[in-house]
């Protein structure tokens, strides 16, 4: 499968910086063109952060556009640590699953563990409150090198909305809610 001309021009820019935000239009190409960054980058085992309704949708692209393996991790967590263990390339994992709250603890620290390359985060504006549990553990994934952040329809209700993704892209620079 081949990108189409404004995806390789989105590629380059993407990968001209170790994270990036892509907030095109919705069903503008997104999916691939974040996929073919972070291979372009280098990173052989990449994290997708996503809704629950589009796991199967992640996995299907990134075994189509990368042909690679991928793993959705969801159900148990006897058998989200099984799905873990399977992760060579691809892993998609749903902001709910990831996420610590006082019912459960989450998988971040399972999946940091297995030293991730890259992370996409798909519909960034889910981390709007940067005091929300979902929030707290995508900001965890700060480390990892490569980092894109997924949007179609970015723009906030209000100013501070965006804070969370941009601190998450550029932690050095928003590194203060306040200050912004």
């Amino acid at each position: 499968m081949e990108l189409r001309d404004y995806q390789k021009e989105d590629v380059i820019k993407l990968t001209s910086r170790n994270t990036a935000g892509c907030f095109n239009e919705q069903r503008t190409g997104k999916t691939p063109t974040a996929l073919k960054a972070m291979k372009k980058h280098g990173c052989q085992k990449i994290l997708i952060i996503c809704p629950a309704s589009v796991l199967y949708q992640w996995q299907e692209a990134y075994e189509q556009w990368l042909g690679e393996p991928c793993v959705v991790i969801n159900g148990t967590p006897a058998k989200r640590q099984e799905q873990l263990e399977q992760w060579t390339h691809g892993l998609v994992i749903s902001y709910d699953t990831l996420k610590t709250t006082k019912a459960k603890t989450g998988e971040w620290e399972n999946i940091l563990k297995h030293n991730p390359e890259g992370v996409i985060l798909d519909e960034c504006h889910r981390i709007k409150n940067p005091k929300s549990a979902a929030a707290q553990a995508v900001f965890k994934t700060i480390k990892i090198p490569y980092r894109i952040a997924l949007s179609g329809t970015p723009a906030p209700n209000k100013p501070y909305e965006i804070y969370s993704t941009l601190h998450w892209l550029l932690p050095n620079t928003f590194s203060s809610y306040w200050t912004f």
